[in-house]
């Protein structure tokens, strides 16, 4: 960072630890730009992919299942074990898992196998809008982020979140609005949370539908380049 004359961070919490480590001079580091990310999210476009019924049938999901959601890398980082202990408390027995994404080295998907029978795996898939509508929560028991993209990809198919309170993580769901937030590690959290939104299905449809409006009235693309392009032109 020292050749940089603009330090633009994606989240408040990833602008706070960059301070605390003192990675760049202050001078250097800008505001985040609105609400953050690095991108922002085209919801419309998610939204016209989202057809929850037809993916269940794809994917053989049926149409009453619980379905808890994985978008992303299967590593130790993105809070993996965290989920593989979650889903072995018996009041998830019944829950579908569906993860969408390529296996890493190292044993976790194999161990997740062999824990929990309702899984269903997807694979890499460019563009999840389907298999994210599929879903009723998005799990990301994550470590760390920047700011994670797939939280405001769910909200925009009306799926609420349950995440960590990480860096980055902790500024992509508002906690009791949007989703529900847990710290790292901490299974027995993250398997009540499901629990809760399982049982309540109100509460659900509610956060779901305030991370949708907030996903499209915070984060849309155009917003954030303009913010962007402030800078660059300041």
């Amino acid at each position: 960072m020292a050749t940089m004359t603009h330090v633009v961070p994606i989240s408040d919490s990833l602008r706070n630890r960059i301070l605390a480590l003192r990675l760049t001079p202050r001078r250097r580091l800008t505001d985040v730009v609105g609400s953050g990310s690095s991108n922002g999210v085209d919801a419309a476009a998610i939204q016209a992919g989202a057809n929850r019924e037809a993916t269940r049938q794809r994917l053989g999901i049926g149409e009453d299942a619980f379905v808890v959601g994985f978008v992303g890398r299967l590593v130790a980082d993105k809070g993996i074990p965290t989920l593989i202990t979650a889903l072995q408390d018996p009041r998830l027995a019944d829950v579908t898992c569906l993860i969408v994404g390529n296996e890493e080295e190292g044993g976790l998907a194999d161990e997740m196998r062999a824990t929990h029978v309702n899984v269903i795996w997807a694979g890499y898939v460019e563009e999840p809008w389907g298999e994210l509508s599929a879903m009723d929560v998005l799990t990301l028991p994550t470590k760390r982020e920047g700011f994670p993209n797939v939280v405001l990809e769910a909200a925009s198919a009306g799926v609420p979140t349950v995440t960590t309170r990480a860096t980055g993580a902790v500024d992509a769901v508002i906690d009791g609005v949007t989703g529900i937030q847990f710290d790292f590690g901490d299974a027995v959290a993250l398997a009540d949370a499901l629990v809760r939104l399982r049982d309540d299905p109100e509460l659900r449809a509610s956060m779901g539908q305030a991370a949708r409006r907030r996903a499209e009235t915070e984060f849309a693309p155009t917003r954030v380049w303009r913010g962007v392009d402030r800078i660059l032109r300041s």
